[in-house]
């Protein structure tokens, strides 16, 4: 490498760097708590690649399972990508579930069916059909069936937040908390949506009451999980105002909650970049999972 190139790419890791303070300096962190910096668990885990948990019509549902080694029982984590419900693939967050499980947790990070083929609710069933996989086969991988969390970003926040107040709507549940990423939570705020029109395969005007059932910010009861909201405030494919109303539903119904806001960030790069979400996210998933140093 050329003294040029490498004096470029120490100047753009130093830029990258510097942007980074500069972000996570003009984050607004609203938690239950105070934010004590804990220190690190490094785990070694191993990979289960390619597990089909559910059979649906002629294809099979995959996810990849990410085991921490020990003695464990170990709780889980389901995670779910993102992609307006029609597209995306779950390796997105192959490196959310490597820290996830560097920390402790198992990982099932999953597929799920899109539209157009598969309308509401297809897609929240399978992710309840990930968590039953993940209660039938704990004792085989080692998982504590009674601590078991759901982590989403963009649509698959929506889906996390839904799962976890579906799970609650009928008494105690075993999915301690939810961690929703940059999600569309409350449908009716977005009405004229196309990948909300295709995902509900219907309009607003056709079926008010359908978009009441699919938006979690209408489904938070009094068993509702503890959550973890984190959002850019300069997204423009899905609006910061679906976060404050989900704030302001937990809030409501005194639910646990943390909401972490990513001043000046748009939905793509706090994906990317993050800016301490995840780092505050999984913490927040140590206290009610009860994970110790």
């Amino acid at each position: 490498m050329t003294e040029k190139k490498i004096y470029f790419c120490f100047t753009f890791k130093l830029l990258i760097t510097f942007i980074c303070l500069f972000f996570i300096s003009c984050v607004t962190h609203v938690h239950e708590t105070p934010v004590v910096s804990n220190a690190e668990v490094i785990t070694d885990y191993e990979n289960m690649n390619n597990i089909t948990y559910y059979r649906r019509d002629t294809t099979d549902l995959k996810g990849d399972l990410y085991l921490p080694k020990g003695k464990g029982p170990f709780p889980a984590v389901l995670l779910i990508h993102g992609g307006s419900w029609s597209g995306g693939k779950r390796e997105y967050n192959n490196f959310i579930a490597r820290k996830l499980a560097k920390r402790g947790y198992a990982v099932f990070n999953i597929s799920y069916s899109f539209v157009p083929k598969y309308i509401f609710p297809t897609s929240i069933e399978d992710c309840e059909k990930a968590l039953k996989f993940l209660k039938e086969k704990a004792l085989e991988y080692n998982i504590d069936s009674k601590r078991l969390a759901v982590w989403g970003y963009s649509a698959g926040a929506h889906m996390a937040a839904l799962v976890g107040t579906r799970s609650a709507s009928n008494g105690r549940s075993d999915i301690k908390a939810v961690v929703a990423g940059s999600g569309p939570y409350d449908f009716t705020f977005a009405v004229d949506s196309q990948p909300i029109i295709d995902f509900l395969g219907t309009t607003y005007q056709n079926n008010q009451e359908l978009y009441h059932t699919a938006s979690p910010v209408f489904q938070v009861n009094k068993n509702t999980p503890p959550m973890f909201l984190y959002h850019g405030t300069w997204d423009t494919t899905v609006s910061p105002e679906h976060t404050k109303r989900m704030q302001a539903a937990l809030e409501k119904k005194k639910i646990p909650h943390e909401v972490y806001l990513v001043n000046g960030v748009g939905h793509i790069t706090l994906f990317v970049f993050g800016f301490g979400a995840e780092k505050n996210a999984i913490h927040f998933l140590d206290r009610h999972m009860k994970i110790e140093n």
